[in-house]
């Protein structure tokens, strides 16, 4: 695994091509405990910028690829 750097700088079109892209984001905004912030919430975020990068590496292949996301 080649460790990129951090993912809020990364443009996916730019990177070699992969086939799964990993993440995960903290949970205290996803959390029932929490106040529920869901997705939107400052540390949640994370998830949309692995999204973007799924979107961007698109961009540089057009084959699928697999996502999996663990909060």
């Amino acid at each position: 695994m080649k460790h990129l750097g951090d993912i809020c700088k990364i443009n996916g079109a730019e990177i070699e091509i992969v086939d799964v892209i990993t993440g995960g984001s903290p949970c205290q905004d996803l959390s029932i405990a929490g106040k529920r912030a869901g997705l939107a919430g400052a540390r949640s975020g994370l998830f949309m910028e692995q999204v973007r990068i799924v979107k961007e590496t698109r961009e540089n292949d057009s084959a699928e690829r697999s996502f999996v996301f663990q909060r």
